[in-house]
């Protein structure tokens, strides 16, 4: 501060002019030490007496941080000594100017630090100590300067040396006699460092290498972190600016490594230039490494349409070219077209529609290495939670669609995928099902279902994959079917369910493996409900062709309307035995009686069902017989009424037939009750064989 003050009380006595420029107050603390320059207030040279400061100032230093020990005894009786102590030496080199317009600086720092640490016991001759140091050098050159007048800046960072930073760390466990030192020989060390793509790219590699040394009692450990330089290089350069001049405007970007072997240069530039009223022009390049991306666009923008002329170019050779437009009312209209550089007969273009509701988009693209114009087309529909879309594409014969739906509301989430695609009937087919729906007529929560299907073409074999599933609070459905590589239908199946209300409960576990090609069916499956009413158990494992063994039982009793069901089944492999009995009047003009028995091979059934609802026409039948193997012995009949049943009036026929062990009798009747005649008639062969008549 003294010299400061002496060359600003020279300044004061000297007379200058000086230019009307502003000059901003600022503030400096080096070291520890404030330096404040208030511009302001000073009358004379001010840049003048700052620049004769900054070369006297000198920024050499060379000082103790800290230096510390600390002593505590300990349970040996030995006290136990712990010392830090680290020092920075510092020098900079610098050369500053300030200007009317422009302030440069160069600064080349040189700076070495060094920290040290041990813990230690010593007593009667001997010492145990660990050690630490670390050591930190670094030196290089920076260079920097703002012009105000252009506002443009440079930063310059020179790497003169190969090695740009290095820091070094010693790790040392001992224990001697007198201060007598162990001679080390060295374990093992490993260096590993940064991949070359990142020292290509940025022309530096880091470095760890990492040693193990030991004297055969105690280890020491040296750690030794490097960067340095991988190229030719000598420095790095930042360069920024922005400019306006008139009715243009842009900015520039440079990033470089002047003097390497290869090509770092990353460079950009933008500007914008006013040509008329509502027209603009719009330039702008990237270099990147040795190729230089430039564009060109110039926009027409009013209050009804806006359009756009646009070029682009690598190394000077046009790339792309084309115009694109659109219109704001009512829908919003783009259109597209142009061609590429390298393709002239390379040519694309398309229309794209869009409303608040639905959009529409078509185009087309020919030339270069296509053989044949792509034409596509795509549309689309958007409400407040859903959204659909659908999608063709040609290429010559080949044909390729597309579409979907979105839904997300409160009361389901649904996502829908389709695509097929192929040439004329050789068509692979993909569909993608998902939601999410809320049960709202039942309390057991939402329930989530899939489906994946995709069937690909082959003339050979009807391929096909099927997954699906639907899962809600205690039930679960996963069906899978898949036909491949002409092994057959593969069908997988499994259900869990367990549902428990009050006095009803409905549980089943099944599992299904088949594939009828090679005849194979594992299944396993169990079931048991109880209701009010009744209940029904069944158990059935069937390993094919070893095993199949099932037992269930039935029960059923509802009295309005009636019906009755009671039934038994035990079955061991092809061995079974069952009974069953079906009362059922639960449909309306409907009655069904069933009474059935199996013991092995042998069958006895006794079979009624009758409908004679009176708007339609009447329909009985009843069988009773007996089977044992291929042979068989009973009765059938079957009546029916020309015309909806009226007991009053009618017409009804039929057919008959008493079988009995390989032979049979069939003998149809035929009855007619109406005002005019009432008649009864037996045909044997179409002939009649007993006729009884009344009018």
């Amino acid at each position: 501060m003294e010299e400061y003050t002496k060359y600003h009380q020279l300044s004061k006595e000297s007379k200058h002019d000086y230019d009307d420029h502003q000059i901003n107050p600022f503030s400096l603390r080096l070291f520890g030490k404030d330096v404040y320059f208030n511009l302001e207030d000073l009358i004379g040279n001010t840049l003048e007496e700052i620049n004769i400061f900054s070369e006297q100032y000198d920024a050499t230093r060379s000082l103790m941080i800290f230096d510390q020990e600390y002593v505590t005894p300990t349970i040996l009786g030995f006290p136990l000594r712990m010392k830090m102590d680290a020092g920075l030496s510092l020098n900079i080199d610098k050369d500053i100017k300030f200007e009317n317009t422009k302030t440069s600086v160069k600064l080349i720092p040189q700076a070495v630090l060094q920290i040290k640490n041990k813990v230690f016991v010593e007593g009667y001759g001997y010492s145990s100590s660990v050690s630490k140091l670390s050591t930190a050098e670094a030196k290089t050159e920076f260079k920097g300067s703002i012009d105000r007048k252009t506002d443009e800046w440079e930063i310059e960072i020179t790497t003169s040396d190969d090695n740009i930073l290095k820091i070094s760390t010693e790790t040392l466990y001992s224990a001697s006699k007198d201060g007598s030192k162990d001679t080390l020989f060295e374990i093992e060390g490993e260096k590993s460092c940064t991949p070359d793509s990142v020292n290509y790219v940025t022309g530096m590699t880091f470095c760890m290498t990492s040693k193990e040394s030991s004297n055969g009692t105690y280890p020491y450990y040296s750690s030794i972190y490097t960067l340095n330089k991988t190229d030719t290089h000598d420095r790095y350069l930042f360069k920024a600016g922005y400019s306006t001049e008139f009715d243009k405007q842009g900015f520039h970007f440079l990033i470089d490594t002047p003097g390497s072997s290869i090509s770092r240069k990353i460079e950009l530039k933008g500007y914008e230039d006013y040509i008329e009223a509502d027209t603009f022009e719009y330039t702008g390049s990237i270099s990147l490494l040795d190729k230089t991306y430039e564009a060109k666009v110039i926009t027409n923008s009013t209050q009804s349409h806006q359009s756009y002329t646009y070029e682009i170019l690598t190394n000077s050779d046009i790339l792309m070219k084309g115009e694109l437009g659109h219109i704001y009312h009512p829908n919003f209209v783009f259109s597209l077209s142009g061609d590429f550089g390298d393709f002239s007969d390379f040519k694309y273009g398309g229309v794209f529609n869009f409303s608040d509701t639905q959009f529409k988009a078509e185009g087309n693209m020919m030339g270069g290495y296509m053989e044949h114009e792509v034409i596509f087309d795509v549309s689309g529909e958007m409400a407040n939670t859903t959204l659909a879309l659908d999608g063709n594409a040609t290429y010559g014969f080949y044909e390729y669609h597309l579409g979907g739906m979105y839904e997300n509301s409160e009361k389901q989430f649904v996502i829908d995928v389709h695509s097929e695609q192929g040439i004329l009937d050789n068509v692979d087919t993909f569909h993608l099902n998902y939601a999410s729906k809320d049960n709202e007529r039942s309390s057991l929560g939402n329930i989530y279902s899939g489906n994946l299907i995709y069937k690909p073409y082959n003339p050979n074999v009807n391929e096909t994959i099927d997954i699906g599933f639907q899962i809600q609070p205690n039930q679960a459905e996963i069906s899978v079917a898949v036909n491949i590589w002409e092994s057959g239908q593969w069908e997988g199946f499994c259900q869990y369910k367990n549902l428990h209300e009050e006095d009803q409960r409905d549980f089943q576990l099944m599992m299904k493996l088949q594939n009828p090609t090679y005849g194979t069916n594992y299944s396993t499956n169990l079931l048991y409900k109880v209701s009010p009413n009744g209940f029904q158990t069944e158990a059935e494992i069937h390993v094919s062709p070893w095993l199949h063994w099932k037992t269930s039982f039935v029960y059923l009793l509802q009295q309005e309307p009636l019906q009755l069901l009671l039934g038994a089944h035990l079955q061991f492999n092809e061995f079974i035995i069952q009974a069953s009995n079906n009362i059922d009047f639960s449909q309306e003009h409907h009655f069904v009686y069933m009474l059935g028995a199996q013991v092995g091979p042998a069958t006895s059934s006794i079979v009624m069902d009758v409908d004679y609802s009176q708007n339609a026409p009447l329909n009985a039948t009843f069988q009773a017989g007996f089977r044992y193997r291929n042979t068989q012995a009973g009765v059938y009949a079957n009546l029916k009424s020309k015309q909806d049943w009226d007991p009053m009036n009618c017409i009804i026929y039929g057919e008959s037939k008493i079988y009995w062990f390989g032979w049979e009798y069939v003998i149809n009747p035929e009855i007619k009750w109406t005002t005019e005649e009432k008649r009864f008639r037996l045909k044997e062969n179409d002939e009649s064989t007993f006729y009884i008549q009344y009018k």
